[in-house]
């Protein structure tokens, strides 16, 4: 793992912790984390970056934590958050757009067309997390 992917990690356990100890969901436990574990997985399946791909897993939903925005807009928000987390990190501002786009475009529920194979990772992840959960849907 690198050390931007540590350090956004971390930064999303914290609001993660923080949002549980509040209403009692676990957002890293109940669906991130499986998000990410797929993610990385169809990174390397389809040879994308897989910085990218594991970034924007880990921010996908970090609006929602983060407790910012309505939830039908979290990928929205989220991607403002992740542009705020990434440029205090000196993230490549080319890298930044396409973790921002995996943000932008992971909802399923919506038609967001996925412009490249990383956005589609993350959004194939989102689903497919919900079957390593399956609690977490009700």
């Amino acid at each position: 793992m690198s050390g931007i992917v540590e350090s956004i990690k971390e930064e999303l356990l914290k609001r993660c912790d923080a949002y549980n100890e509040k209403y009692g969901y676990d957002f890293w436990n109940d669906h991130i984390k499986y998000v990410v574990k797929n993610s990385v997985e169809l990174a390397k399946k389809y040879d994308v970056d897989v910085e990218i791909v594991e970034l924007g897993a880990l921010l996908h939903d970090i609006a929602m934590p983060s407790e910012i925005g309505p939830r039908e807009e979290h990928n929205v928000y989220g991607a403002k958050i992740a542009d705020e987390l990434l440029t205090e990190l000196n993230y490549p501002e080319d890298k930044k757009e396409r973790v921002k786009e995996c943000v932008l475009r992971h909802r399923g529920s919506k038609k967001l067309p996925r412009n490249t194979i990383e956005e589609q990772c993350v959004a194939d992840a989102d689903v497919i997390a919900h079957f390593d959960c399956i609690p977490s849907l009700f």
